[in-house]
């Protein structure tokens, strides 16, 4: 969750803008994973539910490009691994 106050404008540097950027993904890659996992747990998928499911492993690889790019390779091989261990990834 992400709480914002804004009085009058915020300065972010090049890597806290980055930082926050990953986060975002980072968060957002779990819930479309776990998505993606529900819904191919699921028989009997409806025509909506398969594009649904096909649109959803396209964002998710966008998103591990983007991941690649915003955090370090350690931070990245970690984070891979924790969602291979939650079973968001094979």
């Amino acid at each position: 969750m992400y709480n914002v106050t804004l009085q009058n404008h915020v300065a972010l540097n090049h890597e806290q803008a980055g930082s926050l950027v990953a986060q975002v993904l980072k968060e957002d890659f779990e819930f479309i994973s776990k998505e993606v996992n529900e819904l191919m747990r699921k028989q009997g998928l409806k025509p909506h539910e398969c594009e649904d499911v096909a649109n959803n492993i396209e964002m998710r690889d966008a998103m591990k490009s983007l991941l690649r790019y915003y955090l370090t390779h350690n931070d990245y091989t970690e984070f891979m691994e924790l969602q291979r261990v939650y079973g968001n990834v094979e």
